[in-house]
């Protein structure tokens, strides 16, 4: 699977999980019930298939990303913004 396909069939899963529990999509729920579903996810009170993976691997693409910006020593060639 490709990084975009492994995110969006994450986000598929978890959309199926929260309509389930909330009947609405991850994004729809409010912060607090988002907070709840995440920390589920997290302490594997539920799985869906392959979720702690991918939420590893987003975790280490977050970080990358964090630590890619110049600000942080990131890109260092390139001029922030560009």
């Amino acid at each position: 699977m490709t990084t975009s396909e492994l995110i969006r069939v994450g986000i598929a899963d978890v959309n199926s999980y929260t309509q389930r529990q909330y009947k609405k999509t991850f994004a729809a729920l409010s912060a607090e019930d988002r907070l709840t579903v995440m920390l589920e996810l997290d302490g594997k009170k539920v799985n869906p298939p392959n979720c702690q993976r991918r939420l590893g691997f987003l975790l280490q693409l977050t970080v990358e990303g964090y630590l890619a910006d110049p600000m942080y020593g990131g890109t260092r060639k390139r001029p922030r913004g560009r």
